[in-house]
């Protein structure tokens, strides 16, 4: 399934029956590839929700079905502010519950705890680790079984270019706007 296709499709509570929200970007632990959390959007001018993928229940094609701990849902997310950041109240309050998602950080931090949103890495150029410049990354594939990246697509030109899907190797590194493959892959594309 790509990125894409998920973005937007409702995520709805199986305790209680309601929706809570909307997928609005996948947190990805940049060394391994998995999917840690989903953020969920809960309205305009709320904060955004982090909803662990333990909770998550099904992907199906209408909507994410979660489930929490009845003690345990209004606490499993980390409220961010608007702006995608916790403030340092909340970076204290969430350091010793182990119900919550790591650190959130953007895609030019590369610590071991940090975790990357999939939108972060939209748009950014993919170099090869030969130095040739392939494109721009336009969407990602994810696998919900794994729970992990399993490919890239990524557009050489224009909105009307064909673009080229890459697979997910462990060569692949997330930076500060910038992705790099392997350049075997050029020659293997998916």
């Amino acid at each position: 399934m790509k990125f894409s296709e998920l973005k937007g499709r409702a995520v709805v509570s199986l305790e209680d029956a309601r929706k809570i929200g909307e997928v609005e970007d996948l947190m990805v632990e940049p060394a391994s590839h998995h999917i840690a959390s989903l953020k969920v959007r809960t309205g305009m001018f709320h904060a955004a929700q982090i909803i662990p993928v333990s909770d998550v229940k099904n992907v199906g094609a209408d909507a994410v079905t979660i489930s929490t701990d009845a003690g345990t849902a209004n606490s499993a997310g980390i409220e961010e502010s608007t702006a995608g950041k916790q403030t340092a109240e909340q970076q204290r309050s969430s350091a010793g519950n182990p119900l919550t998602a790591p650190s959130v950080s953007s895609a030019d931090s590369g610590g071991s705890h940090s975790l990357i949103e999939i939108t972060s890495l939209l748009g950014n150029k993919v170099v090869t680790d030969a130095g040739t410049m392939v494109g721009e990354l336009s969407d990602v594939m994810v696998d919900w079984v794994d729970l992990t990246i399993t490919g890239y697509e990524v557009h050489a030109g224009g909105p009307f270019t064909k673009a080229q899907e890459f697979l997910d190797t462990p060569g692949v590194r997330y930076g500060n706007k910038l992705l790099t493959i392997p350049a075997e892959l050029l020659n293997h594309p998916n």
